[in-house]
């Protein structure tokens, strides 16, 4: 139910408190064997986690990369552009040296939803299994 940001040096930045006990409503409805007892539908958290795990498999295939060669790889799209020049403003201001290559500019990745694969980076669907941890092995189904 919380969240909280910390500068380099420990200190808090900055806390955030939820509404609600999104964990505690899972295992109640887990519990209680009923779909409408969920505070969202379960595709709700399968898409926000698979947004996450595709940010973190894009990172993983990226490189380091100066401000200025991040700048341009995201020129002519107004929103990356935004994000991109608020984070490198915030690493500025924390004394970051983003003219080095410090910062991971990963491939933009292309999802197929029904066959949950990447449709444009054949090194990211290695990222998308791992070899299963027995006794909690997950089986294939075709």
């Amino acid at each position: 139910g919380r969240a909280q940001v910390f500068a380099p040096n420990g200190r808090e930045i900055e806390r955030w408190t939820g509404e609600g006990n999104h964990f505690g409503n899972f295992l109640a409805a887990v519990a209680s064997g009923r779909r409408e007892d969920l505070a969202a539908d379960v595709l709700e958290g399968h898409v926000s986690a698979a947004l996450c795990h595709t940010a973190n498999v894009s990172h993983r295939l990226g490189e380091q990369r100066t401000a200025s060669e991040i700048t341009s790889a995201v020129s002519g799209n107004p929103l990356l552009e935004q994000f991109v020049g608020s984070m490198l403003e915030h690493l500025r201001a924390n004394e970051i040296d983003v003219d080095r290559p410090v910062v991971t500019l990963g491939p933009s990745l292309e999802f197929d939803v029904a066959g949950e694969q990447f449709t444009n980076n054949e090194a990211a669907n290695d990222y998308l299994r791992r070899e299963d941890r027995q006794p909690f092995a997950v089986p294939q189904v075709a």
